[in-house]
C-alpha cells in the first residue's frame, strides 16, 4: 500500500516522467512506462522502487485535475449510511465516487463525530467525483 509520501512522490514523478493517459482494467494494477529508466539514475535512492515501470499501483488512483481527470478503480460512497448521506440534489449526478482513502476517511470521520458528539446530525456529502 502506498503511503501519503509515496503518493506525493508518485504524483511529482508522473508530471516529469510518465506519458498519460493510463488505461487500466478495473481489476488490473496500473503499470507505468517511464521516459527515463530507473537504472539511469545515479545513486541508490528509495524512489527507484516508485518509478519502476513494472511496479503495479494497488488500490484506487486519482489522475489529473478536478475538471479534467479520472479515477482508476474508484470506491463508491453509499448514498445512505448510519452516519452519512449524499445530499438529495447530488444523488442523481452519480458523483459519490472517490479513492478508497477518501471514501474510507469520510466514513471514519462521520462515525467518529457521531460517537464523540451524541445527537449530532449525519455528515451530508455533495459532489465528490464522476
Amino acid at each position: 500500500m502506498l503511503t501519503a509520501t509515496d503518493r506525493l512522490i508518485v504524483g511529482a514523478i508522473f508530471g516529469l516522467l510518465v506519458a498519460l493517459p493510463l488505461v487500466a482494467a478495473a481489476d488490473e494494477p496500473v503499470t507505468v512506462r517511464t521516459i527515463q529508466r530507473a537504472d539511469d539514475v545515479k545513486g541508490d535512492h528509495e524512489y527507484r522502487k516508485i518509478i519502476d515501470p513494472g511496479r503495479g499501483v494497488p488500490g484506487s488512483l486519482s489522475l489529473g485535475t478536478t475538471s479534467s481527470g479520472m479515477l482508476l478503480r474508484q470506491a463508491t460512497l453509499p448514498v445512505q449510511g448510519q452516519h452519512h448521506g449524499i445530499l438529495p440534489r447530488c444523488r442523481d449526478r452519480a458523483t459519490n465516487y472517490g479513492t478508497e482513502e477518501l471514501v474510507q476517511g469520510l466514513l471514519d470521520a462521520a462515525e467518529q463525530v457521531s460517537e464523540t458528539h451524541e445527537g449530532s446530525p449525519r455528515l451530508m456529502v455533495g459532489n465528490m467525483a464522476q
